[in-house]
């Protein structure tokens, strides 16, 4: 822990971990999230990629934004190949900020190949109507051997049942029995969590339409085959 702020832990449990990780970027004069508690797990990613990704290998971020901040501290830390796909990006042009490259591409059926990326990020992309199965068996298609796979989505411990949609987009709160699902389906997929996802921890300090909710980011590198 460092600074108030657990990197090893998959929940956001309560206010003061997002408002540290706030304090951290700032004092590292990184952008913030506009959503200041996403800075939480954007921090997490970042702190994970400078640990164990050279900054010559390839990074990718699935269900990239413009406004999304993960590949921007990157590429201020001097990664230099960093590429960023959404379906909603010009699918006949790309477009290049500083060394980032976003480009047209579903994140489930990628033109990318084997062993192409280092690191993968999808940062609250797989509750929006995403097959996470088949996104996850593509990630681990994508990365090089020990390369890392970093997903974070909405989380609560308990089913939150309400159906309910965020930015006219199919939204899905991860419960604990789907997390331990995915990183059962992950581990099949030669993908091991490195960080600590705790089923009976939970944390509501997250409110949107009327739900409260927490963060989840769960962390893994693919193993040898």
């Amino acid at each position: 822990m460092k600074n108030g702020f657990c990197e090893s832990d998959a929940v956001l449990t309560d206010m003061e971990q997002w408002k540290n990780a706030l304090e951290i970027v700032n004092k590292k004069n990184l952008q913030p999230h506009l959503d200041p508690p996403k800075t939480w797990d954007s921090l997490v990613a970042y702190n994970y990629i400078l640990k164990y990704v050279d900054k010559n290998e390839w990074i990718l971020d699935a269900g990239a934004e413009y406004y999304s901040v993960i590949l921007k501290w990157l590429s201020k830390n001097g990664y230099k190949h960093l590429t960023g796909i959404n379906t909603a990006f010009n699918a006949t042009k790309c477009k290049y900020i500083g060394k980032i490259k976003y480009e047209f591409g579903d994140i489930t059926r990628t033109k990318y190949l084997r062993g192409d990326f280092k690191a993968i990020t999808a940062l609250s992309v797989v509750e929006h109507n995403v097959n996470w199965q088949i996104f996850i068996r593509e990630a681990a298609y994508l990365l090089k051997e020990d390369g890392v796979l970093i997903i974070s989505f909405d989380y609560s411990k308990e089913k939150i049942k309400e159906s309910k949609k965020m930015f006219d987009m199919d939204w899905n709160i991860f419960c604990s029995e789907e997390v331990e699902e995915m990183i059962g389906f992950a581990e099949q997929n030669h993908l091991k969590l490195i960080n600590e996802f705790d089923k009976n921890k939970d944390g509501k300090i997250i409110w949107y339409d009327g739900l409260a909710y927490t963060y989840a980011v769960l962390i893994f590198q693919k193993v040898r085959t």
